[in-house]
């Protein structure tokens, strides 16, 4: 029997890389036994789970290394690492271990590579695998580097490769459609942004109008009320000048010993009553006209504290918009979501969460502290059932900068689905969850 390490796939998705038996198809071609069944050898080695199969019967072993073993075998390196010269930096990833990828950028150093850095790998590279680690280089030569020198240097390295165990790296095969939502989820709340922006701007403007209006109105009232006074004054001078001059006449008329013309005292009478009349109506007017500008300067000072209370609400929102981490890439989010993968296994968290965690939670501490009892098995998180989604229930937490978070999650055959999002919006998250 011809044992070889052979990489498993299901369609173009790499499971892991497994140890088996070599056999020959009906067709003529290698195989190897795997679950159960004989499926064909591709380059790499490699099998396809959604390929074309065979029955173990119908496949005879192999107890001496076929010729044609080699043509597989020769396109093995490209299975175990890989060049990404995508970036900014080149990046070699290496399918081996720890110790295994620092032996591997010794080797490239030794080959006269610029090795800058190691590590493990949390992304994949730009042909869609993910990597155990990687190796950096420098990037002045990512467009010219000797891709047969790096070959070379690590063609040692590809039996270590084939006998290392493979990787195992949780993650969701959906996420680029994940990342497309969140990326549509984003864009509609700047535009909502946007448009609450230009309805302020609408509001300011009207208010702008609308003190000049009072304003222009309060000059007015102004004007009438000095007149008002002044006319007012002018009366009470003409009373006062009325009130004198009967009193003399009478005085001298009492000093003469001549009566009083009944007639005279009767005008007089009658001019200090329609002067007290007129008087008293537009004293009446003036305070009339008093209340009016104190009323409309209440209103005016109303107007304008809403308009300030709007602004400043305005200003808060964009700086928070203009304060916080620019729009994650899908290489950043991914990071975020295979760290939550990794961490919270039992919690899967939905579109949209991982870009408003990182643009819009300032302060993690009670966020994770809810994640992690989500995760952890027989507890309990505690929280109320969220209105109008039935099994969906609903928790606040700390942004760091006020209490309007909002964790929503349900419970799916032990696993735990996660929305994150805020109290601003909580109607179009319900709408979404209700139709989950």
């Amino acid at each position: 029997m011809i044992p070889l390490a052979i990489a498993i796939h299901d369609d173009d998705r790499r499971l892991e890389r497994r140890t088996c038996a070599l056999r020959r198809t009906p067709d003529g071609r290698l195989g190897a036994l795997c679950e159960g069944v004989v499926l064909p050898l591709a380059p790499g080695p490699r099998v396809d789970l959604a390929g074309p199969w065979f029955y173990p019967d119908d496949c005879p072993l192999l107890l001496e290394p076929p010729g044609d073993l080699d043509t597989l075998l020769a396109e093995q390196a490209a299975d175990w690492w890989h060049l990404d010269v995508s970036g900014h930096f080149p990046y070699v990833f290496v399918d081996v271990d720890e110790p295994r990828t620092k032996h591997a950028a010794a080797v490239l150093r030794a080959a006269g590579l610029a090795v800058t850095r190691t590590g493990p790998a949390f992304r994949p590279a730009d042909n869609g695998r993910f990597y155990r680690s990687f190796v950096r280089l420098e990037s002045a030569s990512a467009t010219t580097l000797p891709r047969a020198v790096i070959a070379t240097a690590l063609a040692d390295f590809e039996q270590a490769a084939g006998t290392s165990a493979p990787i195992e790296f949780p993650t969701d095969p959906h996420w680029r459609d994940r990342a497309q939502a969140a990326e549509r989820d984003l864009a509609m709340r700047e535009e909502e942004l946007a448009v609450a922006r230009a309805a302020l701007a609408h509001l300011g403007e009207a208010a702008e109008r609308q003190r000049r209006h009072l304003e222009d109105d309060g000059k007015l009232l102004h004007a009438a009320l000095t007149a008002a006074r002044d006319r007012l004054a002018a009366l009470e001078q003409r009373h006062q000048d009325l009130a004198t001059t009967l009193a003399q006449s009478q005085a001298r008329l009492a000093e003469a010993g001549v009566p009083v013309a009944a007639d005279e005292l009767a005008r007089l009478q009658t001019d200090l009553e329609v002067a007290m009349a007129l008087w008293s109506e537009t004293s009446a007017k003036a305070m009339e006209a008093d209340e009016q500008v104190a009323r409309w300067r209440a209103k005016a000072e109303a107007l304008e504290s809403a308009l300030a209370e709007a602004k400043h609400a305005s200003d808060a929102r964009a700086a928070r918009v203009a304060s916080r981490p620019p729009r994650l890439t899908g290489r950043k989010r991914e990071e975020l979501e295979t760290i939550a993968a990794v961490l919270l296994p039992r919690v899967r968290l939905l579109p949209g969460s991982a870009d408003f965690i990182a643009t819009e939670v300032f302060d993690w501490h009670d966020l994770l502290q809810d994640l992690a009892l989500l995760n952890a098995p027989g507890v309990q998180l505690r929280g109320k059932p969220l209105r109008g989604c039935t099994g969906w229930w609903e928790k606040h937490f700390s942004t760091g900068q006020s209490d309007d978070g909002r964790l929503y999650w349900r419970d799916t055959q032990g696993l735990w689905e996660v929305l994150v999002s805020d109290k601003a919006a909580q109607n179009g998250d319900i709408e979404r969850l209700r139709k989950l």
